[in-house]
């Protein structure tokens, strides 16, 4: 944080400042007067005018001298800027407190000087981190390391984001928090208050007794300076009675401002429940707002029809006149009209219907698929169908041709015989059949079936459409509810117009009905009429046979299709009948043709309807649609052929009936042809009104295929949002993976590495274990050396921690009674000089009261005069009575508090005293202590240079030892293939070492320890491991008894000179032993490179060896901070004992004051005595007074509350009234409101049973058109 101001005053001012940080633990010199530059002041002003370059112009004040009040007055600076720039720049209000400038300019170097520093760096942080140049403070927070910006981060989010610290002004930001922030911050408030009313409380406590203390102060000066006073009682009874006064017109005061509370509590919730009102209000606005809206659309719904009924009424038109033209359709209409109860009947079968319809809608979808593939099978059908009339017609002309041959032959065999001729008629009847056939063929069916079929699928399409137009209007109203009105008013108006064609659809399949009953009927008489004339016909061919016999000789002339179809004349009729009978049948097939084209034209147009909704529709889906279709394929073409052999087989039954029918002649066709043509006018009638209900479902499909083509493009937008929002989180869950499998790749990579260079560890540790094994044998003995002066420099140090710690406690104790004598002296000198300012403050305050008074009594006569002359003299005598009374209790109590004061004193002197002579011996105490910390100093310092020396040796030793480690990487792989072989051969060393073990002890006690590690460490790696092992580390030996042994050798060496001669004879011998084991050695050296376990010793031996070597460098560090630590510790005790010394003398002077002071206390406590006995008079007699002025005044101050209780009771019941007129006069609002609608609804139902009227009047007169 300092260098971050310090980098940006740098850069703002040039100066040139301290670019380091200011360590905790360091007490260089730098530190030090970085910390002071931060505690002048003039630093962190300049930091702040950065921040903030257009404050108030101040001048900052340079203590060169270290002026305590100079650094005051710059730190009240930085705090008014501090606060001005958080009030009206950034909006915010300090709720923590500021930091003391007392304690920041007077004592900066102590431990609450810090932690107010620390608060007000905080509170730079905050408006740093919020000003205008933010960006060059946070790039300055991001240059420095990682945990210093964690750290900065930390006291950023104290600063700016706890409500306990800063309150945000801007109450707009609090609306839009949540309820727990909210809650947060109002119980943060609460607890300000109440911190900030104990402040106030304690503060206006603390005032009181400064002023009393004043007055009592300047009583007693005045009185000692000036002798005694012209009138002490009047003054003190004038400051009583103005107190009192005072103190009634505060509680006035505090009854007014409860008064005004409650007031304004009461308005406060009468604001409220007009907030809440305006609220309804403006519910009720918005609901009237979009009632209006939907009357607006409604509107303009009206409007659009408005706009249709020239149409309508065009239509209208043409519709009266087919009716005036329909003359046949009375009876259909009285049909329809008993049909109409039965639809309403069958409404309710029909809705339950539809449901199960819609779930046959996707059966039909696969039906007008395969209705689709039946139709191209029926063109293809027509199309052989055409082939066959070619081939029919071509066999025609044979057959005439063949006719023609046949009667010439005939004639040239001179008359023939009867049978010749009876099987030539039957061999032509069977080709006019034949002839007749294909023309029944090509009906195929007959026109109640044709119109039965149109009028289902007409049904069928209006139902298919009906549930689509249904879906759809669900998922419209499901998605554009609130955004799109105009949408909704559009599929109103198509289902409105869709339920009517609906309707219309079913009064066309009524009347399908009905004219299919009345074909049923008339194609029964005509069979029955067929019937008749074939027994008419069989009498009339034998009849007709006969004459062609007589008259078959006149007819032979004529040429082809005469002479084919007979000789008389009966023959010649039947020709004609027959052709009749062809023009008819050619009618109806026409008819028929054109149904069928009407229907297949429809049908392709739904088909192309069906294929762009489609494609609209399901682009993402046309894969999964092919594949079905390729599926349903087979299926539909069975179902085709099924569908093509079953019309077939109708066509063939209709077809002999109409052969049946074809056959007889008579008078009675005429009237069947006239009944087939009335039907035939029908059946077209019917075509055109289909025609023109689907030309209006066309139009119908038209907009709901707009629609539809808008809420594709809608889902598709959908559809593609959701893709892409699918492909963000796909994205980022792959980032999370893929982060997830970095860090597992960065983990894998540091194991790996790890494991590298472990790998590479030991390689070069099994390097270099060879070469340092010799090292490791010359070192041995020096580090058993150093070991041993480590220990004792170990005990010797333990020993002074001890002591120090001992004199740090006695210090620290002294240091406490030092501190609270000395604060002791301090608060007796504060008193005394409050004691000055209290006795300076009363003097002024008996003056100013003195002038309050006069100025309160010239007030009160006027008002008195005003209110009433007569009491004006008595109440004069109860003011002054009062005031003497006042002063002989102010008197009274002030002469107490100064006699309690005096003795006070005068035990504080006492001890004071008696601190002084304790404060005497604790500093000889402490020069003896000096006097023994200096001597302790001095040795450990001794001890100090002989543990740095001792300490580079050691470090020398291990430095020399990594060297030896470096050079012995190569020997080590060598070594890793010889460890498998030494495992059997380790045995028998070992029980050599054994064996050798028990030779040497046999020798001197006194070099057993040092004869067994020298065999050891000539015997095998793992023993002299081992060895090595323990001799850096004799803490970790594994046998107690060789510590026990090299003990009593170090001993006996220390001690004997003796020991020292027969340990080297016994090295030398041990030398020889060490030849001899060297051959050895030579030989398991062979053996080493299988030997496994033996690297792993040796592995372990150097980590021992690198952990000995960091002890040691921490016990090396440690005494230096040790020393350290001492040096800081002597210093500051030199310092504690100078200004002990310094507090001892200025206390010694002080106490000399107080015994003075005392003195004068006395004299003037006795000539408050005498003045206390002369006021003590004067006061009983005023108390009477003062009794029946408090008893008079009391109960007027009742008589006040009361009446003040019976004016907000009254108030509450006004308001009540208030508040019920208002809930009155909106109930008769609303009365009044419901009556309007009540009103209106009956003109709308008055003008609905007008409509009624009016269209049941004209229903009539259509009917009395319709019966005309």
């Amino acid at each position: 944080m300092v260098q971050l101001f310090e980098n940006m005053v740098e850069n703002e001012t040039s100066i040139q400042l301290y670019s380091q940080y200011m360590e905790v633990n360091s007490v260089s010199q730098n530190a030090l007067e970085r910390y002071k530059r931060l505690t002048n002041g003039i630093f962190l002003n300049e930091v702040m005018r950065i921040i903030d370059p257009n404050p108030k112009v101040e001048r900052l004040y340079n203590s060169e001298k270290d002026d305590h009040m100079l650094r005051v007055q710059n730190f009240s600076i930085l705090n008014r800027h501090l606060r001005a720039f958080y009030q009206e720049d950034l909006q915010q209000l300090i709720l923590m407190p500021l930091p003391n400038v007392a304690i920041l300019g007077q004592d900066p170097l102590t431990e609450a000087a810090v932690e107010e520093l620390r608060r007000l760096l905080l509170l730079l942080l905050g408006c740093a981190v919020q000003c205008e140049n933010k960006e060059t403070f946070i790039q300055q927070i991001q240059s420095l390391d990682i945990e210093t910006q964690a750290a900065i981060a930390i006291c950023i989010q104290q600063v700016t984001q706890d409500p306990r610290a800063v309150l945000p002004l801007q109450w707009e930001e609090l609306v839009e928090a949540e309820g727990a922030e909210l809650q947060l911050v109002f119980s943060s408030m609460a607890k300000q208050v109440q911190s900030l009313l104990a402040q106030r409380d304690t503060h206006l406590e603390r005032i009181a007794e400064l002023c009393q203390e004043r007055e009592t102060h300047g009583d007693s000066t005045q009185t000692q300076l000036g002798g005694h006073l012209d009138d002490p009682p009047q003054s003190l009874a004038l400051q009583l009675a103005d107190s009192k006064a005072k103190l009634r017109r505060l509680k006035q005061q505090l009854e007014d401002k409860g008064d005004q509370i409650l007031d304004c509590k009461q308005e406060i919730q009468t604001m409220e429940d007009q907030l809440k009102k305006l609220q309804k209000e403006n519910r009720s606005l918005q609901n009237e707002v979009r009632g209006m809206r939907t009357l607006r659309d409604e509107l303009d719904c009206a409007r659009e029809r408005a706009a249709r009924t020239e149409q309508l009424q065009v239509e209208l038109q043409s519709c009266k006149h087919r009716l005036r033209s329909l003359e046949l359709t009375r009876t259909q209409l009285k049909e329809q009209q008993h049909l109409c109860a039965a639809l309403q009947e069958t409404k309710s079968l029909l809705e339950e219907q539809l449901a199960d319809s819609r779930a046959r809608c996707s059966s039909i979808r696969e039906l007008e698929k395969d209705n689709l593939l039946l139709r191209q099978r029926i063109m293809d059908v027509e199309a052989e169908r055409d082939t066959e009339r070619q081939r029919v017609d071509e066999l025609l002309e044979m057959n005439m041709s063949l006719e023609a041959d046949l009667r010439q032959r005939s004639t040239s065999k001179g008359g023939g015989s009867p049978p010749n001729v009876a099987i030539h008629q039957r061999f032509l009847q069977s080709e006019l059949d034949s002839d007749e056939e294909p023309c029944q063929l090509i009906d195929q069916k007959p026109l109640s079936v044709e119109v039965g079929e149109a009028s289902t699928l007409r049904l069928l399409g209006a139902e298919q459409e009906n549930a689509e137009l249904r879906r759809r209007l669900e998922e419209l109203q499901a998605q554009q509810e609130a955004d799109s009105p105009d949408a909704k008013d559009e599929l109103a108006c198509l289902e409105v117009e869709h339920q009517k064609t609906l309707r219309e659809v079913q009064n066309l399949k009524n009347e399908n009905g009905t004219l299919k009953q009345r074909l049923e009927e008339l194609l029964r008489e005509f069979q029955h009429l067929q019937e008749k004339r074939k027994e008419e016909g069989v009498k009339k061919l034998g009849r007709e046979k006969e004459k062609e016999e007589e008259e078959g000789e006149a007819v032979r002339g004529v040429q082809g299709s005469e002479s084919s179809r007979g000789e008389g004349e009966g023959w010649v009729r039947l020709m004609e009948e027959r052709e009749k009978r062809g023009e008819i049948i050619g009618a109806r097939r026409e008819a028929g043709v054109g149904e069928e084209g009407l229907h297949v034209q429809v049908g392709k147009g739904e088909v192309c309807d069906e294929e762009i909704q489609s494609k609209w529709r399901g682009e993402a889906e046309g894969g999964q649609k092919e594949l079905e279709k390729q599926e349903k394929e087979p299926k539909m073409e069975d179902a085709g052929s099924e569908a093509v052999k079953r019309p077939v087989e109708d066509n063939a039954e209709t077809a002999e009936t109409h052969q049946d029918a074809c056959s007889p002649s008579g008078p009675d066709l005429a009237l069947l042809t006239s009944r087939l043509q009335e039907a035939q006018e029908e059946a077209d009638r019917q075509a055109k009104s289909a025609q023109e209900l689907r030309s209006k479902l066309g139009e119908q499909s038209r907009k709901t295929w707009e629609t539809e083509q808008k809420l594709v493009l809608v889902e598709a937008e959908l559809q593609r949002l959701k893709k892409a929002g699918e492909s963000l989180m796909e994205a980022r869950r792959h980032i999370e993976v893929l982060q997830s499998e970095g860090l597992n790749m960065e983990e894998e990579l540091c194991r790996l590495r790890s494991q590298a260079e472990l790998h590479r560890m030991q390689t070069t540790v099994i390097a270099t274990l060879e070469g340092e094994r010799a090292a490791l044998e010359r070192d041995r003995d020096t580090l058993r050396s150093t070991v041993d002066a480590l220990r004792a420099a170990q005990r010797k140090t333990d020993q002074l921690e001890l002591t120090i710690q001992t004199l740090r406690a006695e210090l620290e104790r002294q240091g406490r009674s030092l501190e609270t004598s000395r604060r002791r002296e301090e608060q007796l000198e504060a008193e005394l000089h409050e004691a000055a300012l209290e006795a300076e403050s009363l003097v002024r305050a008996r003056d100013q009261a003195l002038l309050e008074a006069s100025r309160l009594e010239q007030e009160k006569d006027v008002c008195q005069s005003e209110l009433d002359g007569e009491r004006k003299e008595g109440r004069q005598r109860e003011r002054e009575a009062a005031r003497l009374r006042q002063q002989l209790e102010s008197t009274t109590l002030a002469l107490e508090h100064s006699n309690q004061r005096a003795c006070a004193l005068d035990a504080e002197h006492r001890r004071v005293c008696q601190q002084l002579t304790e404060s005497k011996e604790l500093s000889a105490r402490l020069q003896d202590l000096e006097k023994k910390l200096s001597s302790r100093l001095s040795s450990m310092e001794g001890v100090k240079q002989q543990l740095q020396e001792q300490h580079a040796e050691a470090l020398a030793k291990i430095s020399s030892l990594s060297q030896d480690l470096s050079s012995e990487q190569s020997s080590a792989q060598k070594l890793a293939a010889e460890v498998d072989n030494l495992k059997q051969k380790l045995q028998r060393s070992e029980a050599e070492l054994r064996a050798t073990t028990d030779s040497l002890k046999r020798s001197q006690e006194k070099a057993e320890s040092l004869s067994q590690q020298l065999n050891t460490s000539e015997s095998p790696p793992v023993s002299n491991s081992e060895l090595s092992h323990k001799s850096k580390m004799p803490h970790l030996d594994q046998s107690p008894e060789a510590g026990r042994e090299l003990a009593l050798c170090m001993t006996r060496r220390h001690t004997t000179g003796e020991s020292e001669r027969l340990l080297s004879e016994r090295v030398l011998e041990l030398e020889k032993e060490r030849a001899v084991a060297a051959a050895r050695q030579e030989a398991l050296q062979m053996r080493l490179s299988q030997s496994q376990e033996a690297c792993e010793h040796l592995k372990e031996q150097l980590e021992a060896l690198r952990r000995h070597s960091l002890s040691l460098q921490d016990s090396c560090t440690s005494l230096q901070t040790l020393n350290t630590q001492l040096q800081v510790e002597q210093a500051s005790l030199n310092s504690q004992h100078a200004t002990v010394l310094a507090r001892c003398s200025e206390s010694e002077a002080r106490c000399a004051a107080l015994e003075a002071e005392s003195k004068v206390w006395a004299r003037e406590r006795e000539e408050s005595v005498s003045r206390m006995e002369a006021l003590r008079r004067d006061h009983e007699r005023m108390t009477a007074l003062q009794q029946q002025q408090e008893v008079e005044l009391e109960e007027l101050l009742e008589k006040y509350s009361q009446l003040r209780a019976g004016y907000r009771s009254l108030e509450g019941q006004h308001r009540e009234l208030e508040g019920r007129y208002k809930e009155h006069l909106d109930r008769k609002t609303q009365l009044e409101e419901e009556e309007r609608e009540i009103k209106l609804e009956r003109q709308k139902m008055e003008a609905e049973a007008q409509r009624t009227l009016e269209r049941e009047r004209e229903l009539e007169r259509l009917r009395d058109d319709n019966e005309r």
